[in-house]
């Protein structure tokens, strides 16, 4: 079997025909979207996760099954890409990007049924969080458990200026008297979220053949207006009507959520 030989049904995927991201997929189509613009989509693809196969660092991470797992790290600067495979055949990657380092009270994990990914969920202060976990497949047999750190990152599938006659509401139907928050993305998988926020520090960066903005923001602000940030990533070709971001702007978009745990 040649590298790619099952890369059409793990990545080539995005989600129903009408658009919607389903909840249940465990694939890494849509996560792409974030870093990689449409178009010849697949020959990109392709491209980025031979690259990284080719020049990341590798390490490897015992066995699935009979197979050896070896997983190769385009390490993050801001952004990168980590590529598992399993007796030399790609079997997952994904884009990764630098992260805020938080306490992460772990609570709960979903395995995917490739065995080597997975979702976690935890408490970041008062909030839960459901993120996916980067590095599961190198640390599987003994994954984090109770209170850790967590490096936690959003990558933005889109991001605009947000709209003063539609603000945030809560789960419970309130309208939220802050201009930081996530909610769920229903008609996503269980680490997207739409975000609300007010953009921070604003830097570029260049990953490939993609470029775009690194945003030093709010996830959400805890009581006493303690805000919780982390670093967001929206690519150039995500911003919504040649939108760009500026330090004070409140903006909306969705995204997932990844965390790199310690």
């Amino acid at each position: 079997m040649g590298l790619f030989d099952w890369f059409g049904g793990l990545f080539g995927e995005r989600g129903p025909a009408d658009g919607r991201r389903d909840g249940t997929r465990q694939r890494h189509g849509s996560h792409w979207d974030s870093v990689l613009a449409s178009g010849d989509r697949e020959t990109a693809l392709q491209t980025v996760l031979l690259a990284t196969v080719e020049d990341g660092t590798a390490s490897a991470a015992g066995t699935h099954g009979d197979g050896a797992i070896v997983g190769y790290r385009d390490a993050p600067d801001p952004v990168g890409a980590t590529v598992v495979t399993l007796d030399e055949q790609v079997t997952t990657g994904y884009p990764v990007a630098d992260g805020v380092e938080h306490a992460f009270g772990v609570t709960d994990r979903t395995e995917w049924t490739s065995g080597i990914e997975a979702w976690v969920e935890g408490t970041v202060g008062p909030v839960t969080v459901t993120c996916f976990d980067t590095d599961y497949f190198a640390h599987r047999s003994a994954p984090p458990e109770g209170e850790v750190t967590a490096s936690l990152s959003v990558m933005l599938y889109s991001l605009q200026a947000a709209d003063p006659a539609s603000p945030l509401v809560t789960e419970d139907g309130a309208v939220a008297d802050t201009t930081a928050g996530f909610l769920p993305f229903e008609e996503g998988g269980a680490d997207d979220y739409a975000v609300w926020t007010t953009v921070g520090d604003v830097t570029r960066w260049t990953w490939r053949d993609t470029s775009g903005y690194r945003l030093q923001a709010p996830l959400f602000r805890a009581e006493g207006n303690d805000d919780v940030s982390v670093a967001m990533y929206v690519a150039d070709h995500n911003l919504v009507d040649g939108y760009v971001p500026e330090p004070g702007d409140e903006v909306e978009g969705l995204g997932w959520v990844q965390g790199s745990f310690q």
